[in-house]
C-alpha cells in the first residue's frame, strides 16, 4: 500500500509533457525554406505543442494548429525579390544568380525592419512569449535579439549546406582546400588560383556581416526601447546556440569535420510512400526466372 502510494504519482508525473510554445523563425529565404522544416511544424503542432511560424510566405495548405505571423512589408519584399517577375530562373540559367547571396543583405534588414519599424511587427513583438525559438540560418540574425529579449535557447535550422559564415561562428574547419564555396561557381577540382579565391571568400564574408551587416541590424533593433541599451552585440548572439539541424547528409554532401552542435536530418521533409506489398512468387516461378536469366547470360 505504501509504494502503490509513492509509485503511482511518480507513473503520473512521468506521463504528463507540458505543451511548449514555439517559435520558428523564418523571415529571409525562399518558400522552399517552409518546405523543407515544415514536417518538423506539424508533427510538432500534432504532439500539442503551440507553434507559430514566422515567415514572408503565406501557406499553401495551412494547418489550424500553427499560427502563421506574415508582416506586409516583408512578404512585399519576397514576393519581388522571389516572385513571378524576379526572372529568378533565367538568371540561373544564364550563371548570373550567385548575385543573389549579395542581395540577400537587404532582405536580413527587412526582415528586421518589418518587426521594429512598422505597427504590426511591433504589436506582435510586444506580446510574443515562447520558450524556443528555430532560426532560419539564412540571414535572419535579428532573431538572435528576440531570443535575448525573451530569455529562450536557440536552435538553428540550416536548409541547405553549410553557410560560408558559420565556420568561424561555431568552430568548425572551413577545409576550403577541397570543398568549394556554394556562393561561387568554382569547381570541385580547382587549381591554385580558385584555391586561394575559395580560401579567402569566408573571411570577406567575416567582415562584411561584423563590419556591414550587423551593425545596420543593430541599428533597427535598438530603435526600440527595450533592446535600446542592455543587448549584448549580434556577434555575440548569435555564437550563444544550442543546437544546430541541418538538412543535409554525408550521401548527398561533403564529408565534413562538424562539431557536436550540428545534426544532419538530410531527407527530414521527405514522406513514406505508401507501397503495396511484393505478390508472393511460387519456388516454380523463381526457379524459371533464374534460369531464364542464366539462359540469356550463357547465350551472350
Amino acid at each position: 500500500m505504501q509504494v502503490g502510494s509513492v509509485l503511482v504519482p511518480f507513473l503520473l508525473a512521468v506521463g504528463y509533457v507540458e505543451p511548449a510554445n514555439i517559435l520558428f523563425f523564418f523571415g529571409a529565404g525562399t518558400y522552399s525554406h517552409r518546405i523543407l522544416v515544415w514536417p518538423l511544424v506539424e508533427t510538432l503542432a500534432e504532439r500539442g505543442h503551440n507553434l507559430t511560424f514566422f515567415s514572408a510566405f503565406t501557406p499553401k495548405s495551412p494547418n489550424p494548429k500553427v499560427i502563421e505571423v506574415h508582416p506586409e512589408p516583408l512578404r512585399h519584399f519576397a514576393k519581388g525579390m522571389f516572385g513571378p517577375d524576379s526572372n529568378l530562373f533565367n538568371r540561373r540559367v544564364e550563371n548570373t544568380h550567385q548575385s543573389v547571396w549579395f542581395e540577400q543583405i537587404r532582405f536580413a534588414e527587412v526582415v528586421c525592419e518589418s518587426i521594429f519599424l512598422y505597427p504590426e511587427g511591433l504589436a506582435w513583438l510586444n506580446n510574443a512569449k515562447y520558450d524556443l525559438i528555430v532560426i532560419d540560418t539564412w540571414f535572419n540574425d535579428c532573431a538572435h535579439a528576440i531570443a535575448w529579449k525573451l530569455g529562450i535557447p536557440k536552435i538553428l535550422f540550416g536548409t541547405s549546406t553549410i553557410y560560408m559564415w558559420e565556420f568561424d561562428e561555431y568552430g568548425m574547419p572551413a577545409e576550403t582546400s577541397w570543398i568549394p564555396d556554394p556562393s561561387k561557381d568554382i569547381p570541385q577540382q580547382m587549381n591554385f588560383m580558385e584555391r586561394v579565391y575559395n580560401t579567402l571568400h569566408p573571411l570577406h564574408w567575416y567582415f562584411k556581416r561584423h563590419l556591414l551587416i550587423f551593425p545596420k541590424l543593430e541599428k533597427i533593433i535598438r530603435t526600440h526601447d527595450a533592446f535600446k541599451d542592455d543587448m549584448p552585440s549580434l556577434r555575440q548572439l548569435e555564437r550563444n546556440v544550442s543546437l544546430v539541424l541541418q538538412n543535409s547528409h554525408y550521401s548527398i554532401d561533403y564529408a565534413r569535420s562538424l562539431p557536436p552542435l550540428h545534426v544532419l536530418i538530410g531527407g527530414i521533409h521527405c514522406e513514406r510512400m505508401k507501397l503495396d506489398p511484393l505478390p508472393v512468387v511460387s519456388n516454380s516461378v523463381f526457379f524459371f526466372i533464374i534460369v531464364a536469366v542464366l539462359y540469356v547470360l550463357l547465350r551472350h
